[in-house]
């Protein structure tokens, strides 16, 4: 009697939690309205909050709300009054992303502390929380949903199939896990990715664009965008941006076989390795691997982020940091790391990193006349692109030189010594 007893308040326990969780959708659904039926008895809230986008064009802070379900990811922004009709929804959805594919990756932005990059198929959004510990909560969560949605397809298709792939363990580069900020590859880069299985993801996965604001030069061949008349183009493959020269390649690539999609040189030289010199083979690949996308290529999303370890920066120590748009100095803990990424922290003792931007495609200089600081301001110098300048003060000249001296070669993505 007593098991029976406690096998009831069980299944009523459960059913409570069904229930509240189906009031939690048709909730949703009256803050959006009607663009989109969000009532599935398969969905679930995993996570909802305020976040902070950033403008991909302008920088500019705006407010919105993330709604983390198992199987997408809404953004939304508040509705002015003005702009409700009668008793309209309050909230407009901005944007949507399957959570089938998504990637969860560290922000680069020098300037906003505890940035993060949301992206799937053809749309990539910053997002930044409060502090650290919130960051890595929105991300772990993110990264989760993907990884159980993944395992529960690939669940589906070894039960479908009636068998499952007992080959060693490859994990996808793809699909939710914590992945470092984007970076053009250098000449010598380029030059190492020789097999089809080391370059599996160009084409296959949507790059992160380089803002094309921030650039002033050809990121392949260093042409200055204002001579000549050439204009800036993305490359679609790996995200750079580069000059029409440079950019004169076009091909379908897996990830929109709808279109043709410009490529640079060093990217369609890769591709056609890849799929045997034919355009197709693209496409072929991907379906030959989503063929293949068992449990063994399924990799549980990690319990921390990947840290780099300030032991083996190339150069570290305390800078004071000022941007365009302030008139205050900040004070930063530094550390460049051999892949070329500049990390801050609030002190030295912090183990997470409040920014992190990848240094190739900047420029590195003393200050001259006309910039936002004074050029006699002591032992300093700044790091730019076209619309973004960032100023760093060094303790002192010897501190100064090394810093420029290491930012430059990370600038042209050389071996850091």
């Amino acid at each position: 009697a007593l098991e029976l007893v406690s096998t009831a308040a069980q299944h009523a326990n459960e059913a409570m939690k069904k229930i509240h969780k189906f009031k939690k959708l048709l909730e949703i659904q009256d803050l959006v309205g009607g663009v989109m039926d969000l009532v599935s008895p398969s969905r679930e809230l995993l996570k909802e909050g305020r976040m902070t986008k950033i403008s991909a064009r302008s920088g500019d802070t705006q407010e919105r709300h993330l709604f983390v379900f198992n199987d997408l990811v809404l953004l939304c922004s508040q509705r002015l009054i003005s702009q409700r009709v009668g008793a309209g929804p309050p909230l407009r959805v901005r944007a949507r992303l399957n959570m089938d594919g998504l990637i969860v990756e560290e922000g680069d932005n020098l300037e906003t502390p505890n940035t993060f990059y949301i992206r799937n198929t053809g749309r990539s959004i910053e997002l930044c929380t409060t502090n650290s510990e919130e960051k890595l909560e929105w991300m772990q969560i993110l990264a989760k949903a993907v990884h159980d949605l993944a395992q529960k397809k690939s669940s589906l298709k070894v039960h479908r199939d009636g068998s499952s792939n007992n080959g060693n363990d490859q994990p996808l580069q793809e699909g939710g896990f914590l992945q470092q900020p984007h970076q053009p590859l250098s000449n010598d880069q380029y030059d190492s990715v020789k097999s089809p299985v080391a370059s599996l993801d160009l084409g296959r996965v949507a790059p992160r664009l380089v803002r094309s604001d921030q650039v002033s030069h050809c990121m392949n061949c260093a042409t200055p965008f204002s001579a000549f008349g050439r204009w800036k183009h993305h490359c679609h493959a790996c995200g750079i941006v580069a000059c029409r020269k440079c950019l004169s390649r076009k091909m379908r690539l897996a990830y929109d076989v709808s279109r043709v999609l410009r490529v640079c040189d060093r990217c369609h030289q890769l591709l056609l390795q890849n799929t045997g010199a034919d355009q197709q083979g693209v496409k072929a690949v991907n379906n030959a691997n989503d063929e293949n996308n068992d449990q063994s290529n399924i990799r549980s999303p990690p319990e921390s982020p990947i840290l780099p370890h300030v032991e083996k920066a190339v150069i570290c120590g305390p800078l004071r940091l000022r941007t365009n748009g302030r008139s205050t100095w900040s004070k930063r803990w530094f550390a460049l790391q051999p892949d070329f990424v500049l990390y801050s922290y609030k002190n030295q003792e912090d183990k997470l990193p409040l920014t992190s931007t990848p240094v190739p495609g900047f420029l590195v200089s003393l200050l001259e006349k006309g910039d936002a600081v004074d050029p006699k301001t002591p032992h300093a110098f700044k790091l730019f692109h076209v619309k973004k300048t960032y100023y760093f003060q060094a303790a002192d000249s010897d501190e100064q030189r090394r810093w420029i001296s290491a930012l430059d070669q990370a600038s042209r993505a050389e071996d850091l010594v």
